[in-house]
């Protein structure tokens, strides 16, 4: 927990002091689902750390991520997350992981049309689009996400100075029953951080 401190307060003297007071609020928050004794708040606390510690130092904030996958896959069910955005035309473009243009992401190809447009459909709404057996959706969707090897799903809203920007999504390889409530707690305060950073850039 000492490193959590130091970061703490590296956070309160940064001028960037609104993801310190997120940070506090975690710190409350994931105490609706862990007991504070247990080893899991301070592995909740120590991603969350290292990933708002990540966004500070990058002027690329989704890139951010690359600080807590390791950790994230290992502390959830995870296997792999995506981050999106849309551009004006309401595409979908992947942004985290970057990949070349040769090795385009099934997921996120545009020739999944109906695919993006569920999931957006959601997340216009505000809420998290949360599937965890993808073998019980519609057949054309389904089929996109099982060849993208993805068998269960949350997708986290994204909003930038009240606008949709994009998502972030949280893959896992075999059909869990349900994510724990635990795992979209820390699936939300990692989406919610990188939605004030990214509010922040563009004030600059």
């Amino acid at each position: 927990m000492k490193k959590l401190a130091r970061i703490r307060d590296k956070l309160l003297t940064s001028p960037k002091n609104r993801l310190a007071r997120l940070y506090d609020k975690s710190s409350s928050f994931v105490g609706t689902f862990f007991h504070r004794s247990s080893t899991d708040v301070h592995k909740f606390l120590e991603i969350r750390a290292a990933f708002v510690e990540a966004l500070l130092k990058s002027d690329k904030p989704c890139e951010a991520f690359n600080a807590v996958i390791d950790a994230v896959v290992r502390e959830t069910r995870a296997s792999e997350l995506y981050c999106f955005y849309f551009d004006q035309t309401a595409d979908i473009h992947l942004e985290f992981p970057k990949v070349y243009e040769e090795e385009e992401n099934f997921l996120f190809s545009k020739k999944n049309k109906k695919t993006h447009e569920y999931i957006t459909d959601v997340l216009l709404k505000g809420k998290p689009l949360i599937i965890s057996d993808c073998s019980k959706l519609p057949p054309e969707i389904k089929s996109v996400f099982q060849n993208s090897g993805i068998d269960s799903i949350i997708v986290i809203p994204l909003f930038v100075n009240g606008s949709l920007w994009g998502g972030v999504a949280y893959c896992s390889e075999n059909p869990l029953g349900t994510w724990k409530p635990t795992e979209v707690a820390l699936f939300r305060n990692l989406t919610q951080n990188l939605a004030v950073r990214l509010e922040q850039q563009d004030k600059w």
